[in-house]
């Protein structure tokens, strides 16, 4: 399942989301946790589109978290010559007590 939202997220909407998805899935508080959350950027608001993906990997008894951010595409004179597309990716993992700065 996938929720989109579109504009600035602050904190207080993160919970409002969690109350979104609980009510979409059917389930209570306790029994739901979000895997993953997806924040981009789209041309209109950055010069690039570029995303950020916090993922949690539920299996493990502590949460354990990745951050992955997904740059922009390869621009220039090479990238237009080529018929494919290049993008950076940057992954690393993080502690819970990383995640108040997201």
């Amino acid at each position: 399942m996938e929720c989109v939202v579109q504009g600035i997220i602050e904190a207080q909407h993160v919970e409002a989301l969690e109350i979104l998805l609980q009510e979409l899935c059917g389930v209570r508080k306790q029994g739901l946790r979000i895997p993953e959350l997806c924040l981009k950027s789209v041309p209109n608001l950055g010069s690039v589109e570029s995303e950020i993906r916090i993922l949690c990997d539920l299996e493990k008894p502590e949460d354990t978290w990745t951050i992955r951010h997904v740059g922009g595409p390869m621009r220039g004179s090479g990238a237009e010559k080529s018929s494919f597309l290049v993008r950076p990716v940057q992954e690393s993992k993080v502690t819970k007590n990383a995640l108040i700065f997201f």
